[in-house]
């Protein structure tokens, strides 16, 4: 059996599918996805970027991890329940599960697949209010079925490098 991570890399590159951008720059020092927010204007909804999702079987559950590190000016988003980790539905941006803080900058959530619904992963830089000093890196990134990481859990592992990992 194999462990596997459905995000298209851990530590993600600048090839990395980014459907949306509001308020934020996305670059990849080769640790992860640093998203620096702009100067934009102000409405609440905060600095994000949108990641498709595909490949999702309707009815199963998908758990959500990644570390967030945050600029020491970093404020939670206002409008979407302080989060800063989510899934929404691509249509409407409304959120489908919001996150958790799990450990020491760790982030997660958990969401079932409808089969209908096109789900975005949207990663925060902060509130959106235009500080430029706002900046999060995203790093180990983790998308599986819930099975996989309840497997993963009892192994006592929080994440891996790669696509999969054998359970032997």
């Amino acid at each position: 059996m194999l462990i596997t991570n459905l995000f298209p890399n851990p530590k993600p590159a600048s090839n990395l599918p980014i459907s949306n951008r509001t308020r934020v720059v996305a670059s990849f020092p080769g640790t992860g996805l640093l998203l620096t927010q702009t100067s934009g204007v102000s409405t609440g909804n905060g600095a994000f970027v949108q990641i498709p999702l595909s490949a999702l079987t309707p009815g199963v559950t998908y758990h959500v991890e990644a570390d967030m590190i945050p600029s020491g000016s970093v404020k939670p988003p206002t409008l979407l329940g302080r989060m800063m980790l989510m899934v929404a539905n691509r249509s409407g941006m409304s959120p489908v599960s919001g996150d958790n803080t799990v450990g020491a900058g760790r982030r997660a959530c958990a969401f079932t697949a409808d089969g209908t619904t096109s789900y975005d992963l949207v990663l925060f830089a902060g509130d959106g209010g235009g500080d430029t000093s706002m900046s999060v890196l995203w790093s180990d990134i983790l998308i599986m079925t819930d099975a996989d990481w309840r497997a993963m859990r009892t192994l006592g592992l929080t994440g891996f490098a790669g696509d999969t990992m054998p359970l032997d």
